[in-house]
């Protein structure tokens, strides 16, 4: 009877599937929108819980398409896609064998997607054009605290934290990702366009 009572306040059949007896408890860090991903040179099995301890579900061809629902770290740390797989609720790929939507391994960005909690952050891990900006920044953000030793630092972490802020507010804006894309391109230029010490 409790169990029926945490179904009926589930809103979704993968909130359903963790409920249910066996099924693996993992936190996803869900994408903003589903991401297309290519299978890369080799056939991989689609399991039901991040790892290679987990059940084989089945197997995707070489080149073939997924769709990724978010992203999750295995307990060695490997990352693993939750994809749409069949009428499986709950299905994961070794994220390492896929390449994303452009042809690039996979979407990398400077911060851990898994704990992503801001909209824009999420926005980020989703698309990979934002993902490479995302690491643009870093670079350059990284010269810029080498370049400046000593107290300059400082002042250069809390225009970085401001911009955080300025970023994360394009949650409310009427096309947010243009937002986002925007505010990376405006902040790498700042960065890059800074004197040197």
């Amino acid at each position: 009877m409790l169990l029926l009572a945490g179904l009926v306040g589930c809103r979704t059949w993968r909130e359903i599937a963790t409920l249910l007896p066996g099924a693996p408890h993992v936190k996803v860090a869900r994408f903003y929108r589903p991401v297309p991903f290519t299978i890369g040179g080799q056939t991989v099995n689609v399991r039901n819980g991040p790892g290679r301890k987990y059940a084989s579900l089945g197997v995707l061809p070489a080149g073939g398409q997924i769709t990724a629902l978010g992203r999750t770290t295995a307990a060695n740390g490997a990352p693993w896609l939750m994809v749409r797989y069949g009428y499986h609720p709950l299905a994961f790929i070794n994220e390492r064998l896929v390449l994303g939507p452009t042809g690039s391994s996979s979407i990398a960005t400077s911060f851990n997607c898994v704990q992503a909690h801001e909209w824009a952050e999420r926005a980020v891990c989703s698309d990979t054009a934002l993902a490479k900006a995302d690491r643009d920044l870093a670079v350059a953000y990284a010269g810029q605290l080498e370049a400046h030793p000593g107290p300059a630092q400082d002042a250069l972490r809390a225009d970085q934290r401001a911009w955080i802020l300025v970023r994360n507010a394009c949650a409310t804006d009427p096309h947010p990702n243009d937002c986002v894309a925007q505010a990376y391109q405006s902040r790498i230029k700042a960065l890059t366009a800074a004197p040197a010490p």
